[in-house]
């Protein structure tokens, strides 16, 4: 917004720095782009001792007949305004930039044209749109300013409300028609700019209005990818319904269900299924949605995977199965579902490594447990030649040593009978 290093000081009340800021020359005259100077800001902010040290240095509070600066008045120091930040803007752009809805009005009603552009293709609506300044959106649109009048990169005033996160600014905007379906240069709609961005208020109220889609990909994800690890499950249900296409994928195969493994959400994950996502994807390792969830510790996505027909011993190209990796995790919880599931407990990784092997290089005794309570093969060696048991003695893992050594004796006792 154009703020200096001493505006930002007495922002702040950080007289030490505003002092020295001062001392070595810093202008105590200049203003943001909100027409406002350090002891203005210092001031609206209660920094009594900023204002009085700004004072010292020959710094001015703008006088006021104690209701403030009437419009005239307002447009004559916007009018003055039109170098450094604001090179090249036109009043009407920064009244509109700042909020400043009486000067505004003054400009309309001497005749400024409210679809005017600038050097830099705004808008004064664009411009005021992008800054939430809704009562200067109304009085724009009540004078005819176009709703739909995009800036250079295509993005109309309700793509810039949505993707800066200002709600009433969208509602203005819709309550007079704009069209919330337009994409952008990018091909991006206002629907995808608030789902990008988090706007997860927005994103509803927009296909409440009728948004239908959310765009093209963009830099190669959709905004399905973004939304399924952002919003609620009912968000991105309605994504769907509104014709969002789960099947359309990035630049490296994978859909929108691989971006949800990162959230977990079982409910997401069953209506990406629903509405044709690839549950049989794999990344370039070769890794499966399942390998993803077991890698994330989703225990609760396992059932949900398998049950949609995802293979449990699919292996990755090191080897490793989704139990594998789940023991290489500590994941005791996963890998007692993966077992229930019926996954080879003593299958090996390109390296030898079972299950058992990565619960002790992962220093899990828990994990190490459940494996040795379903069956584990403890005598299995790796490629080097070495057994779970001699792992957890060449790591010094104390209660990993002893677990294996009450193991051998439980196993001892069996055999008795």
């Amino acid at each position: 917004n154009g703020n200096t290093a001493l505006m930002l000081a007495a922002a702040r009340g950080h007289l030490k720095t505003a002092s020295l800021l001062l001392d070595s020359g810093a202008s105590h005259v200049d203003k943001n782009r909100n027409g406002d100077s350090a002891i203005v800001i210092a001031d609206k902010n209660h920094y009594t001792a900023v204002v009085a040290l700004l004072e010292k240095h020959g710094a001015r509070l703008p006088a006021t007949d104690g209701t403030g600066l009437n419009a005239q008045q307002k447009l004559a120091a916007v009018s003055q305004d039109v170098g450094g930040v604001y090179k090249n803007w036109t009043p009407m752009m920064i009244a509109a930039w700042r909020g400043q809805t009486d000067v505004l009005e003054l400009l309309l009603k001497r005749g400024a044209k409210p679809d005017e552009t600038d050097n830099e293709g705004y808008t004064a609506l664009t411009r005021a749109a992008r800054q939430g300044h809704n009562e200067a959106v109304a009085l724009l649109l009540v004078n005819g300013a176009d709703p739909d009048r995009a800036h250079a990169n295509g993005k109309t005033p309700l793509a810039w409300a949505s993707e800066y996160g200002h709600a009433a600014v969208v509602e203005t905007l819709l309550s007079h028609h704009a069209d919330v379906n337009r994409a952008d240069t990018n091909r991006q709609t206002p629907l995808m700019l608030a789902v990008r961005n988090n706007h997860e208020a927005i994103a509803n109220r927009l296909m409440d209005a009728g948004a239908t889609s959310t765009g093209a990909p963009y830099e190669g994800r959709t905004a399905l990818m973004d939304a399924v690890a952002r919003l609620r499950v009912d968000s991105v249900i309605r994504l769907l319904d509104a014709g969002e296409d789960a099947t359309v994928t990035d630049s490296k195969d994978l859909d929108a269900l691989w971006y949800a493994m990162d959230a977990g959400s079982p409910d997401v994950v069953s209506a990406l299924l629903r509405h044709g996502a690839n549950v049989r994807q794999a990344d370039r390792s070769g890794n499966t949605l399942l390998h993803q969830a077991a890698l994330n510790g989703h225990v609760e996505l396992v059932p949900v995977l398998l049950k949609a027909g995802l293979g449990i011993e699919q292996a990755a190209n090191d080897g490793n199965t989704p139990l594998l990796l789940a023991a290489s995790r500590g994941d005791a919880a996963t890998v007692r579902v993966l077992l229930s599931a019926g996954a080879a407990i003593d299958h090996k990784n390109n390296v030898g490594n079972t299950a058992l092997m990565l619960a002790v290089l992962a220093d899990s005794p828990a994990t190490a447990r459940v494996l040795l309570d379903a069956g584990a093969d403890v005598s299995s060696r790796n490629a080097k030649r070495e057994q779970a048991a001699a792992i957890a003695q060449a790591r010094n893992n104390h209660e990993m040593i002893e677990l294996f050594a009450q193991h051998q004796k439980q196993q001892r006792f069996m055999g008795l009978f």
